[in-house]
């Protein structure tokens, strides 16, 4: 049996946007919620989740990606506020949405989801929504105080410009997923 790697592709961010993350992690930390934080350094904008995924795939999957990576300049990006989904009233994960760039990640994206259904990948059904995953919500502790924060914290301004798309490993470990870069693919220059 060939042996299998968990995949993502991915838009990684810089220390300054994780820096900003992690003031709004600490804002919203105040609700003394029941909530996994996720740590600034694994914090990152998932473009196409792939699951187990085998190693002699992963060459097709980088020419793939390659493709799609060709055809966009760099983008800059920048915060939109704080939600959750499902929806604010009834979080379960915690994220900071993108305002500047939002059109051409969604357009990456679905480039993305069109080249990796062809290697035999399923398409997502859920309109991607770009965002970065900060919080995931493990129990009804402080839950409505969590919910105000969510609506009221105010997202830092701060812009960055992304020129690579990443393909990522995922490990799952007792404390957490442990991401690595697989292949760094530079966007169209």
């Amino acid at each position: 049996m060939e042996e299998s790697v968990r995949t993502f592709i991915a838009l990684l961010i810089n220390d300054e946007l994780k820096n900003r993350l992690k003031q709004i992690q600490e804002k919203l930390r105040l609700a003394n919620a029941d909530v996994k934080w996720i740590a600034p350094e694994e914090m990152h904008l998932t473009l196409k989740f792939l699951g187990n995924t085998g190693i002699s795939q992963i060459d097709d999957i980088f020419k793939a990606v390659s493709e799609v990576a060709g055809n966009f300049p760099p983008i800059l990006i920048s915060l939109s506020s704080v939600g959750a989904f499902p929806c604010v009233n009834c979080p379960q994960i915690i994220w900071v949405g993108i305002d500047e760039g939002k059109e051409i990640i969604c357009e990456i994206n679905h480039c993305l989801e069109n080249k990796l259904a062809m290697l035999g990948f399923k398409k997502e059904k859920k309109r991607f929504n770009p965002h970065l995953t900060v919080g995931r919500v493990k129990g009804l502790k402080g839950f409505t105080e969590l919910t105000k924060r969510i609506v009221s914290v105010e997202t830092p301004v701060e812009r960055m410009l992304v020129s690579d798309i990443h393909i990522m490993k995922s490990q799952l470990t007792p404390q957490g997923a442990i991401h690595s870069v697989l292949e760094r693919i530079a966007l169209k220059i």
